[in-house]
């Protein structure tokens, strides 16, 4: 289990920095365009954005699976698992992306879509926004990618296969 991320230098081959806290295997880090934080994702449902010059973590979010930056990094799109419990006949827990903005995490997301109003059922493991920042693409397990508006969240296309 790789719990820990390592910055390597590849002109000598070092290790120049750790960046340690997630307690389970990482499943995916993204660069941020603007500035050299960068977030990372965990087995452990969280995900942590870190400050390389600070060789720091700045935030954790709880309870997300998935993340990823829009093209000026200025928006940090997070996966967020919800628990459902509270609605009896429904599914347990509720997948939902949060939008934050980059300049002030501390608040509260800007923006929250639901996936499951999207008829889907499967789990999504990945997320990128379009070159354009218009556009969320999902990527679940299950053979499926959901296409969402950035903006209001709204389906535009599913692909299965």
């Amino acid at each position: 289990m790789i719990d820990r991320i390592m910055y390597w230098s590849l002109h000598d081959n070092n290790i120049l920095c750790s960046f340690i806290g997630h307690t389970d295997s990482i499943t995916s880090i993204d660069l941020s365009p603007a500035d050299s934080t960068f977030v990372s994702c965990s087995k452990d449902c969280t995900t942590r954005v870190w400050e390389y010059e600070k060789k720091s973590c700045k935030i954790k979010i709880s309870k997300s699976r998935a993340a990823c930056f829009d093209n000026t990094g200025m928006i940090l799109a997070c996966l967020y698992i919800k628990d459902n419990k509270d609605q009896p006949g429904k599914k347990s827990t509720m997948q939902q992306v949060h939008l934050f903005n980059t300049e002030n995490y501390e608040e509260r997301p800007f923006s929250i879509f639901s996936i499951d109003e999207q008829d889907s059922t499967a789990e999504i493991k990945q997320m990128r926004f379009s070159p354009d920042g218009q556009l969320i693409l999902l990527g679940s397990t299950e053979n499926l990618i959901l296409l969402i508006d950035s903006f209001d969240g709204k389906l535009r296309h599913k692909f299965t296969g």
